[in-house]
């Protein structure tokens, strides 16, 4: 029997998925007091249902030979800069309308 914590590292997932795998119930789980334990048949069976598979190796060039961008990345990369500048607007925001309360010394 395995913790879902134990159950996302034999499988290569996060904790989160395992626990929606179980609320879906693709995946089954006894509940031992708060925790979920899993039969290792019971994952090795949903990770054979539908295996991970990568690009397959002419799927990793376009037809002009050139390297297909990796979108995932991109996606990521671009919400992070999106998130920097929301954080860097808030902070300015709120410096610029931010007024010192009577009373109290900075």
């Amino acid at each position: 029997m395995l913790t879902v914590a134990q159950a996302a590292d034999r499988v290569g997932r996060s904790p989160d998925t395992i626990r929606r795998w179980i609320r879906a119930r693709r995946l089954r789980a006894r509940t031992t007091g708060r925790r979920y334990m899993i039969d290792e048949a019971d994952l090795l069976a949903v990770t054979q249902e539908h295996p991970s598979v990568g690009l397959p190796a002419e799927g990793e060039h376009s037809e002009s030979s050139e390297p297909r961008p990796d979108w995932a990345r991109v996606i990521r990369d671009a919400r992070e800069e999106r998130s920097t500048h929301l954080l860097e607007a808030l902070r300015t925001q709120h410096c610029e309308t931010s007024t010192p309360r009577p009373g109290v010394s900075e």
